[in-house]
């Protein structure tokens, strides 16, 4: 049979202000808010100081080098977050970082980062 699903519409009004209590409540237990999942196309619709969030994660794309580079507006838009309260996220490989440190990213997670974390350091010779 060819049944017709319908969904009713969002109560979006009680949805964010449950958000809001629960932002929140979580803050003033000491913990940090991060609007995560943020790519490319929604960043220029986020303002992380009205949304009260401490961190914004920026999910790393071929599409935000081009955009940053290329783009006065969304890169009004990077800097608007602020240097330490943006992470990059997915950052795979060294260019990235260069060319994200150079637009003014200080924060990165990914595969990158993570192998420079877990390499070998040279440990000082406590015995000498």
């Amino acid at each position: 049979p060819n049944r017709r699903w319908t969904q009713t519409p969002p109560r979006t009004v009680p949805a964010a202000r449950r958000r809001q209590s629960a932002r929140d409540y979580v803050q003033g237990l000491g913990f940090k808010v991060c609007l995560d999942g943020v790519t490319a196309t929604t960043l220029p619709f986020m303002d992380r100081e009205r949304l009260g969030a401490d961190f914004l994660k920026l999910v790393y794309s071929p599409q935000l080098i081009e955009r940053l580079q290329n783009d006065a507006a969304f890169k009004a838009c990077f800097d608007a977050v602020g240097q330490n309260r943006l992470i990059v996220c997915r950052v795979d490989d060294e260019e990235a970082v260069r060319v994200l440190k150079e637009a003014g990213a200080t924060l990165f997670q990914g595969r990158y980062i993570q192998k420079l974390l877990n390499a070998p350091r040279p440990r000082p010779n406590i015995l000498r």
